[in-house]
């Protein structure tokens, strides 16, 4: 009885062990070129905040462009990651921040504002700067009006300080006659391959920049 029944649980095995080899070359057939969909999950509610398709300079127009490119100066001229080494980088010749200012303004930011942040760099503060609704030109003004909050942890990596938050009103001077259009003489591609701020390939530059701060909240 018992060889019966072992020779009974052998077959059932057999039956499985094979019926499991029978799914798996279904599922890694390739001669029936299985095709695989793949599929971008976006945990976030918004749909401002979802991947889209890429949209080309030309259909974001230049009021967009200005925009962006705003944004991303105003950030690398505010912004403060404790290393020392980055400041040094930022306060090079041919920086990205050099290379959307004229030598005046990134001579005063690196006299002025740069060397603040090389001090806070140097105590481990973190800052974040960001730009507030859109920016504007008002009637018979030559300067561009931008809003921008800073958002600084004197000491990083430490969740139980409370931020300093500085909102500032700016106004700047940007030479973007060629805002469509890319540097000439640089080879793009090879500056991007090495990871370097994509902004700085576009013809944009800021031409000057005074800062009014307007309210301070927090310790």
């Amino acid at each position: 009885m018992r060889k019966l029944i072992g020779f009974f649980a052998g077959l059932l095995l057999l039956v499985i062990a094979f019926g499991a080899m029978a799914v798996s070359g279904a599922i890694f057939d390739t001669s029936r070129q299985i095709r695989i969909e793949s599929y971008f999950f976006q945990p976030n509610n918004l749909s401002s905040q979802r991947l889209g398709v890429p949209q080309t300079i030309a259909e974001l127009g230049e009021a967009k462009m200005r925009q962006l490119l705003v944004q991303r100066y105003i950030s690398e001229y505010f912004y403060i990651i404790p290393d020392d080494k980055d400041v040094e980088e930022r306060m090079k010749s041919d920086s990205p921040l050099d290379m959307m200012s004229t030598a005046k303004v990134f001579n005063d930011w690196r006299a002025g504002e740069g060397l603040e942040i090389q001090k806070l760099a140097g105590d481990k503060a973190f800052r974040v700067a960001r730009v507030i609704g859109d920016i504007f030109k008002p009637k018979g003004s030559d300067y561009w009006t931008v809003i921008c909050e800073l958002v600084t942890w004197p000491r990083s990596n430490d969740m139980a300080q409370i931020p300093v938050i500085t909102r500032l009103e700016l106004h700047i001077g940007i030479e973007d006659t060629y805002i469509m259009d890319f540097r000439e003489n640089m080879n793009i591609a090879s500056w991007l391959d090495e990871g370097r701020e994509p902004a700085a390939i576009f013809r944009f530059g800021v031409t000057y920049i005074d800062i009014d701060t307007k309210q301070r909240i927090g310790a």
